[in-house]
């Protein structure tokens, strides 16, 4: 029997971006790194050394962790000494060799800053003496994750803030009526994230680099609510600000950014969720909205795979409110609507599963005559007419979600390292001429250098018990399934 071998690749670069001529007032480092741009951090793996890059659609940023030989740098020092918080990582990699004489770049995986460094000193096991250096991090929603919206209200530093509008003040983003979320996402990337990339004092060229362009892919439609931004609480981060009156916070929809070979995404989707017969729940459209591409792995590609399903998630009455834009009290809604369990879906039936309730607080409004929006937004408008409407067909999202919980598979696969396969896309899953599909929440692609890449998948709404469901004999076919590292019958 044949073994397939591979020859994954990885490039990893550091970009200075602390230029620092003193440690502290009057303490002056010693000149030997003004000339210090970049340095290429994948010479330094080794046996025991790891990368690890990981990205999920729940998270406010990505994470890398790199572990390397702790060895001189240019003669300069360790890269202990080198680098420092804040510096840029750019990580690339692939699980086959690409042709680098044609001018290929090896597809990019991570950018993001440095966040912690240590290093360890000690014995290995063969009695011989070990260093190593961690450099740890997280991608570009660190800027959104830990800028804090602070009103120091003092002329000195430009805060002599309106009380009644500081965020519209502070940061020029029009919040004085309600906004739409397209408008408000651009403005916070542009006035506040594109704002600090700028004032990062790049070394060299780095002010044109792909790096240092960030650019707002939102599709999410509906109304900030401009009281809920100027009354946000001073300390809290501009993620927190956006994952509740853009509705990421509550499921209805996503925030994550992207790396791509021009720039860095910043998303904001509704969240892709299915219906058994794999149809996607509106408002979600691959089609409008920004997708990764969709990967299919075969039985070839998957090392392990752990699948689960459950009825924590069941829920047969729905309800949803919106307060920043409803005027009647909760309690008036709900005697109005006469809410009432679902009991014509058999995979929530109360009689089965009792009365379980699933509510959702919404922060996003009806949509609004915007200029500059586009068709599908103003169809969205003839539909939704009035605030109510706009509450009522979340609460029909809601129930989409919760009365078919239980027949979707949760869990995770490790499989032979696929750069391609990105959080917030949708898998295809091939074994035995059985197809399913799950949506990928988590991804963390590592690369261990003399081993090989692997890439763990964290997913959610698999259907492959709705598929297995529709065989006669499920479970004879898998006995024929090979895996990653050959015919298991062999």
């Amino acid at each position: 029997m044949g073994v397939p071998v591979y020859d994954p690749d990885i490039d990893i670069k550091l970009f200075k971006v602390v230029n620092r001529t003193e440690i502290a007032k009057g303490i002056r480092t010693n000149d030997r790194m003004d000339e210090l741009i970049e340095i290429q951090l994948d010479l330094f793996l080794g046996d025991g050394c790891s990368v690890r890059v990981s990205k999920g659609v729940k998270e406010p940023a990505g994470t890398f962790v790199l572990t390397f030989i702790d060895r001189e740098v240019q003669d300069l020092d360790s890269i202990y000494g080198l680098v420092e918080p804040m510096d840029l990582v750019e990580i690339r990699m692939a699980h086959h060799q690409w042709d680098k004489e044609a001018g290929y770049h090896l597809p990019i995986v991570m950018r993001g800053f440095v966040t912690e460094l240590r290093r360890t000193e000690g014995i290995g096991e063969d009695g011989k003496p070990e260093r190593r250096v961690i450099v740890s991090g997280h991608d570009y929603g660190k800027i959104f994750q830990t800028y804090q919206i602070i009103y120091i209200n003092n002329a000195a530093v430009g805060d002599n803030i309106l009380h009644s509008l500081p965020f519209s003040t502070k940061y020029n983003i029009d919040v004085t009526s309600a906004p739409p979320c397209k408008q408000f996402v651009a403005e916070i990337v542009e006035k506040i994230g594109q704002k600090f990339i700028n004032n990062v004092q790049w070394k060299d060229s780095h002010g044109t680099r792909p790096f240092a362009t960030l650019t707002p892919l939102c599709s999410s439609v509906g109304t900030i609510s401009n009281h809920q931004v100027n009354s946000w609480p001073g300390g809290d981060s501009i993620y927190g600000l956006i994952a509740k009156v853009c509705d990421v916070s509550n499921g209805f929809n996503e925030f994550f950014t992207v790396d791509r070979e021009e720039d860095v995404g910043v998303v904001v989707r509704p969240t892709p969720y299915i219906t058994p017969d794999g149809k996607l729940i509106s408002p979600a459209d691959t089609k409008k909205d920004w997708y990764p591409e969709e990967v299919t792995v075969t039985n070839d590609d998957i090392v392990s795979i752990t699948t689960s399903r459950s009825d924590s998630t069941v829920a047969n009455v729905f309800w949803v409110r919106n307060p920043p834009f409803t005027y009647s009290n909760d309690m008036q809604l709900r005697l109005n609507d006469q809410v009432k369990p679902v009991e014509d879906v058999p995979n929530c039936n109360p009689k089965l599963y009792g009365i379980r309730m699933m509510e959702a607080t919404i922060y996003l409004g009806a949509p609004r005559n915007n200029a500059g929006e586009s068709p599908s937004e103003t169809k969205m408008k003839e539909v939704f007419v009035t605030e109510e409407e706009w509450r009522k067909e979340h609460l029909k999202i809601l129930q989409k979600i919760g009365q078919d919980a239980v027949v979707f598979e949760s869990g995770t696969m490790r499989l032979k390292g696929n750069e391609k396969i990105k959080a917030g896309g949708f898998l295809n899953v091939v074994r035995n001429g059985v197809k399913s599909r799950c949506y990928v929440e988590h991804v963390e692609q590592e690369f261990l250098p003399y081993h090989g890449m692997f890439t763990t998948v964290k997913f959610r709404q698999g259907t492959g018990f709705i598929e297995r469901s529709q065989y006669e004999k499920p479970y004879r076919m898998e006995l024929t399934v090979s895996g990653a590292y050959g015919d298991r019958n062999a």
